[in-house]
């Protein structure tokens, strides 16, 4: 079987979305299928993108191919330009089956063209359905988005793979009976290294960090508005007004940007004690950083799932995390960590305070915590789940497949 998997931002370093398709590129090929990428190749949004040649090299053995964007409106929508159309068209015609990464705009270029060469199409869902934090007028305008032409363009995809059960009992309660759940797969978590075996200047963060005897919390991934780093500056602050000597006791660990964002780095002039920038952290050693943290926090206005906070989970580590679609099906409130249900600074601090009690003087507690944070992981994302999830969709792309490769021989 032919499957194209379409990316829609040009596969984002550290992006979860685009680590699934990447994954799940390298399953489908172990099981013996042909599989192309049509990567989103133009500048969007600002951030950090891979290079063709990088994505081709993580990739052996897969075609990966660039689509242009739009000149006009890639400031706004990653929607492809007339080559990156030409590109699409291209690689529908010579697959069997389209997966492809949702988002606004670059879903209805996708499903447009995908009937258009008569080919069924599967969305993989970037982020929950529907969010219930708003914090900024973007996020008003993208919710907007997926209530109208996002919905539309969903109901009419062959299937839609989604990345927790919020997300798929919404469909299944709408009458889409396509729905399949695939949370993010093994493949793409980090595995502990040893400190001996880190090449500099990681070594001496590695030593660092494990030094640090205060209560170390640390955020990881994308420093983006998405992800809480309003939120988290906010939090600092008033930690540091009302406890001025709260870095004596409290470290703030962040991993994954080169450079914080403004909001972190003017919280760390002011406090420059309480917040240490581990940097972008490779893959192959994350897991090692994340180990020497106490907590991970996951102050997330919206997820699909939540990766951090499943990774943290794999290794015992409490996550405080927004309680929303996909992260609550992670985190157990109260047993392996604490969702905050208020969005806002004091509740997240409040959370941190509560945690760094009882790691402090209840450690019968705090070891139950660890326990149960790693029987979390391997509830939800434990081998005979996976197997069983993509064994699922494996299925739901090959009748696809031949309904598609009949159809053309007709």
């Amino acid at each position: 079987m032919r499957i194209l998997i379409a990316t829609h931002a040009s596969l984002e370093v550290g992006g979860g979305e685009e680590l699934m398709l990447m994954t799940l590129a390298e399953a489908l090929t172990q099981r013996g299928h042909d599989v192309r990428i049509a990567n989103f190749a133009s500048t969007f949004g600002g951030e950090r993108r891979t290079s063709l040649g990088q994505v081709s090299r993580s990739l052996p053995g897969i075609d990966v191919v660039s689509v242009p964007g739009s000149l006009v409106m890639r400031r706004i929508l990653p929607i492809p330009g007339l080559r990156g159309v030409r590109v699409l068209c291209d690689s529908f015609r010579w697959a069997d089956v389209i997966v492809f990464g949702q988002y606004y705009g670059f879903d209805l270029s996708v499903w447009i063209l995908s009937r258009i060469a008569g080919r069924p199409v599967v969305c993989s869902q970037s982020n929950a359905l529907f969010r219930s934090h708003r914090g900024a007028l973007r996020d008003a305008a993208q919710e907007g988005y997926a209530r109208t032409i996002g919905w539309r363009v969903l109901r009419r995809c062959d299937a839609v793979r989604v990345g927790n059960l919020d997300d798929l009992k919404f469909l299944q309660a709408h009458g889409y009976s396509h729905g399949l759940l695939l949370y993010p797969m093994r493949g793409e978590f980090s595995t502990a290294v040893r400190p001996q075996a880190l090449p500099p200047p990681n070594d001496r963060l590695a030593e660092k960090l494990e030094a640090d005897v205060r209560f170390k919390v640390m955020t990881a991934g994308r420093m983006t508005h998405q992800k809480g780093v309003e939120v988290i500056a906010q939090l600092i602050r008033l930690l540091h007004a009302r406890r001025p000597e709260a870095h004596r006791e409290i470290a703030f660990y962040f991993a994954g940007t080169a450079d914080l964002p403004p909001e972190i780095e003017r919280v760390r002039s002011e406090s420059p004690e309480l917040v240490v920038n581990l940097g972008v952290l490779p893959r192959a050693i994350f897991a090692l950083f994340l180990m020497g943290s106490d907590v991970v926090l996951v102050p997330s206005l919206y997820e699909s799932f939540g990766m951090i906070a499943a990774e943290a989970q794999s290794f015992g580590k409490p996550v405080i995390a927004t309680d929303i679609t996909g992260l609550r099906e992670v985190v157990t409130d109260g047993t392996s960590g604490i969702l905050v249900r208020e969005w806002t600074a004091e509740a997240f601090l409040e959370a941190i305070l509560n945690l760094r009690t009882i790691w402090n003087s209840d450690s019968p507690r705090w070891e139950a915590m660890k326990a149960q944070a790693m029987i979390n992981y391997q509830r939800v994302l434990g081998p005979d789940v996976q197997n069983a999830q993509f064994d699922g969709l494996l299925a739901e792309l090959e009748r696809l497949g031949k309904r598609s490769r009949d159809e053309s021989s007709e």
